[in-house]
């Protein structure tokens, strides 16, 4: 079955620049999570993966790459409630972790060979629906999602405002083109 080519409603030198920089910085991340395997506690290693997960998601929201962004999101913000100690790492979350970073680097792929971003419809439903029980829970990703009813939304309500912040400068930056 041959598929068909994509035609990204982009300036093809952005094109080409964001999926360099994004495959140059998922090519970190194979130290990175090493050293977290060591390191589950040291916050710069989790800062450091943070970064390349919120470029990548806020240039392919720039770029309109809707599902690259939607699966950096959700990587984002379970690194962001490990930064902020609602999430403590471990084998569980690494895996999901290192599985979402696979997945978005197939994406990058597909994306530079003029493919659609998901090849997949199911498995990438599958895989988000696993980061995102991590994202809206504090217990291990085997135990499902939390169920307690006092549990705070914050970093629900802080990732939405970081959203609602990044798409206004693109915005702007659209407009100003």
């Amino acid at each position: 079955m041959e598929e068909t080519i994509v035609q990204y409603d982009v300036d093809p030198e952005m094109l080409t620049n964001f999926l360099d920089e994004s495959e140059e910085s998922i090519a970190t991340l194979d130290s990175l999570f090493i050293q977290l395997e060591q390191k589950p506690e040291d916050k710069k290693i989790i800062e450091s993966i943070f970064r390349v997960a919120h470029s990548i998601k806020g240039l392919a929201a720039f770029l309109n790459l809707i599902s690259i962004k939607d699966l950096t999101h959700q990587l984002e913000t379970v690194l962001d409630n490990i930064r902020k100690d609602r999430l403590n790492v471990d084998s569980g979350i690494i895996d999901v972790l290192l599985a979402g970073f696979d997945e978005l680097s197939h994406m990058l792929v597909r994306v530079r060979a003029g493919q659609n971003q998901v090849d997949d419809e199911n498995r990438i439903s599958m895989l988000l629906d696993r980061i995102k029980c991590l994202s809206d829970s504090n217990t291990p990703i085997s135990q499902g999602p939390d169920t307690h009813p006092d549990r705070s939304n914050a970093a629900s309500w802080e990732n939405a405002e970081m959203d609602a912040a990044q798409n206004q400068i693109i915005e702007e930056a659209t407009d100003a083109n």
